[in-house]
């Protein structure tokens, strides 16, 4: 039943009339106009305006539904985003600066690829002598890279050093144009000798002799290259390029 006292149309006063069913039961009492120009059903208008609202929410319901459905999709997909986007930072990782547990298998790989690739007996107690016949590029390899993994040095990043620098040549010598700048033989060539081109120039307390023998300048090499990145990178610019490659 509807409480309004004065109408909304005309502002006139209400009354309240009987509603009767077939029978002639009343059922209800109406809310009626008693303006006989107006004479507006408020009761009825009230209930039809009730009625129009619960439809509209009902209309609204699916509505509400689906927007739920796509905040939920949205939610998944921007979890799967950020999940690919961690895998692929990992992926990418720069292997200069991964765990211990990178750098063993990146030796073990490079190790068994060594061993496939260069065929020589026993590097581990081939006497190598200059001018001998077994002083073949092969058995040097076969030999430094032996050394390095005993040392428990990449492998790999000796054989991109040693072939840079001297492509294994224990008799090689570079950097005769280039002119030292500082310390004993400053003004003197610089002038690298053997497979790792020691400098007599950054090293004159190097001898020739030992500096184109093989074993002793792979010993002193490796010594220094398993200290520390920044000591090798220092010494070498071969061992610089290897980290940027």
């Amino acid at each position: 039943m509807n409480n309004q006292k004065v109408c909304f149309y005309c502002h006139s006063g209400t009354k309240y009339m009987p509603i009767t069913n077939k029978k002639g039961e009343i059922i209800s009492l109406h809310s009626i106009c008693q303006n006989p120009n107006c004479s507006v059903n408020l009761t009825m208008l009230a209930l039809k305006k009730r009625k129009s609202t619960l439809n509209l929410k009902k209309r609204i319901k699916p509505t509400q539904k689906k927007s739920r459905v796509l905040q939920g999709i949205l939610v998944m997909l921007t979890s799967l985003v950020i999940s690919w986007t961690g895998l692929t930072a990992l992926a990418n990782y720069d292997y200069a600066n991964n765990t211990q547990t990178y750098v063993a298998s990146r030796l073990s790989t490079s190790t068994t690829k060594t061993k496939e690739t260069v065929d020589v007996e026993s590097p581990k107690t081939l006497k190598i002598e200059l001018g001998s016949t077994k002083n073949t590029k092969a058995n040097i390899r076969a030999y430094v890279l032996y050394q390095a993994s005993s040392t428990g040095v990449w492998v790999d990043k000796i054989d991109h050093m040693v072939e840079n620098e001297s492509h294994y040549d224990p008799t090689a010598i570079g950097d005769m144009k280039l002119i030292c700048q500082y310390g004993k033989n400053k003004g003197k060539p610089v002038r690298a000798k053997g497979i790792w081109q020691i400098t007599d120039c950054g090293h004159p307390e190097i001898t020739d002799e030992q500096a184109f023998d093989i074993e002793w300048s792979t010993a002193w090499a490796l010594s220094i290259i398993s200290k520390s990145q920044k000591d090798c990178r220092n010494q070498w610019t071969t061992c610089d390029s290897w980290y940027k490659i």
